[in-house]
């Protein structure tokens, strides 16, 4: 249970630091903020692939 706390907690750290629309999180709603995190996610895992 820690050791998946903490990958998320660093895969949160790394998106913050990519898109700072994500500090503006706390103040969207649940589901907003779920709909925006993951659709961030697909978007870094866009750039990482396609980038180099």
């Amino acid at each position: 249970h820690a050791r998946t706390q903490n990958v998320v907690e660093r895969i949160i750290c790394i998106l913050k630091r990519r898109f700072v629309v994500l500090h503006l999180c706390a103040d969207f709603e649940l589901t907003n903020s779920k709909a925006v995190i993951f659709a961030l996610m697909c978007v870094h895992n866009f750039l990482r692939r396609f980038r180099r």
